[in-house]
């Protein structure tokens, strides 16, 4: 019996429940869950800032948790590499997933490879940028 490989690239930085929630929805979906993981200079190419956890980092705790089974670094901004690699079942993708080349590449592949796109929401409630804005906002009253 083949298992279903789950791929959900992301960040990760300042992991926090939301991470946690969408990471066992994902695992949910199959038997294996791989996580990508950007390394740092990717992270700037893509957001324009560095992340605040190292991509070392970032690994070690995502892999930490039981619902992951492995975390894999990537050097470019591409995912089809990972997809191929990895004989990739179902692709996780966020909300704020666009039209950018490697988004477009990646879904292209799903296709051809009769594999599964499963979009989740954004959560609104919990997010890095909201953590480091509530940081920040404590920090200036001191």
């Amino acid at each position: 019996m083949n298992k279903v490989v789950v791929y959900i690239p992301g960040v990760w930085d300042l992991l926090h429940v939301g991470h946690i929630l969408i990471l066992e929805r994902a695992k949910a979906l199959g038997d294996i869950l791989i996580v990508g993981v950007p390394i740092d200079a990717v992270v700037v190419e893509d957001k324009g800032k560095n992340p605040i956890i190292p991509c070392d980092q970032r690994i070690k705790m995502l892999e930490s948790l039981k619902c992951v089974d492995l975390a894999i670094p990537y050097e470019k901004l591409d995912f089809v590499t990972a997809l191929k690699r990895y004989k990739v079942d179902v692709l996780v993708i966020g909300t704020q997933w666009g039209t950018e080349k490697r988004h477009i590449q990646a879904e292209e592949y799903m296709r051809l490879s009769n594999g599964k796109i499963v979009q989740f929401p954004y959560s609104n409630e919990i997010s890095t940028t909201k953590i480091i804005d509530k940081i920040l906002e404590d920090r200036s009253k001191i």
